[in-house]
Parts: C-alpha cells; structure tokens; sequence
C-alpha cells in the first residue's frame, strides 16, 4: 500500500527532498547550532517539512505560502505539535513585499528560502530585503542557487537566481556562504551564516 503524501515530509520520515535539506543540514553541523525558542521564517514553505522540524527543535515558524492546498495539508502536518510554534500566512509573495505587511517578529534567526525565487516576479529585491530588513545579528540563512552560467535565467517569465548571484547577495549583508552540494536537478544547497 502507498503511503499517504505526509509520510514524506518530516524530518523522520520519507525521502523527499525536505528530509535531503534536513540530513546535510545535519552532516555540515547547522541543525546543531539551532537554539530553543528561536524564530524561524520559512518562505513558499509548502507542506512544511523543514518547518516540522523545527518546530520539534523548539523554534517559533512563520511560514509563507500560498497555496491553499498546502495550507490544508500543513493543519494535518502540525495537528499534534504546538498550536503556538506555527503560524502560516496565506500571502501572494509578488504582491506581500510592496504591501509591506509583515508585522510578525522583528527578526529571525533562520530562515528557509527554497525553491521560490522562480516563483516570484522579483525575486532578488524579495531575497534582498529580507536579508537586510528581517534577519538578526546571529543569523542563518538556508537557500539554493541553480547550477547556471548566468548570474539569472529568464524562463517561462521567472527568474532562477544562480549559486554564485546567492553567494555574493549574502556576502553582501555579511553572510558567510558555503555550498553544501547538489540536491535536486541543477539545484545547489547553499547556507549563509552570521
């Protein structure tokens, strides 16, 4: 029998891509530096695997998404954890940043920005200003960039924001960038820290 679409989004279950985010997280030592009660922004955050697990680290998730089927598989995801530690926003990332309405937390000391940018209009000022406006002294900052020659790729509309244009953005607000390999297709883990 096939296992229902949640058994593969926690962090001890499945093999999804999230659970490939989570293990090198674990092998580089990041998820080690994960202090209880910190706060944790998780950009396009689907079903909410990466969330999940920091949710039973201890942290404090806001999460973004727009997807209203996502939205409805997150309550079966988060229905037996701490109806305190997550909170989704159902919000048009092209439309929230101009709107400015992101009155939760000052700032965060993760953030989860995944598979998004070639979802959004402009996803280099969205990406900048959350660096800049939204991420605290200590900091660290999860993303990917895509295997291309190009600093971005134009596709279909969307931009792909390459490893190297991630890299230099987040050396830009003093992240200290490293790659942690390829994950899914030509897409690269990269993790900022401050």
């Amino acid at each position: 029998m096939e296992k229902p679409w949640y058994h593969t989004v926690g962090s001890h279950i499945g093999e999804g891509w999230n659970q490939v985010i989570i293990q090198a997280l674990k092998k580089a030592k990041y998820l080690d530096k994960f202090k209880k009660g910190e706060f944790v922004l998780d950009v396009g955050c689907a079903e909410g695997g990466l969330s999940l697990e920091m949710v039973n680290r201890g942290g404090f998730v806001i999460a973004l998404e727009n997807d209203p089927v996502m939205i409805e598989r997150q309550r079966i995801v988060f229905k037996d954890t701490n109806p305190d530690a997550f909170t989704v926003i159902q919000a048009d990332l092209n439309t929230y940043l101009a709107a400015q309405d992101f009155k939760h937390f000052t700032f965060y000391h993760w953030c989860f920005f995944l598979n998004i940018s070639h979802h959004l209009n402009e996803p280099i000022a969205f990406f900048e200003w959350i660096l800049k406006e939204r991420m605290a002294k200590e900091s660290i900052v999860v993303t990917n960039g895509f295997s291309i020659d190009t600093s971005y790729e134009q596709k279909n509309g969307r931009t792909k924001m390459s490893t190297g244009l991630v890299c230099e953005m987040l050396k830009k607000f003093k992240f200290v960038p490293k790659v942690l390999g390829t994950y899914r297709e030509n897409r690269e883990l990269v993790v900022g820290e401050r």
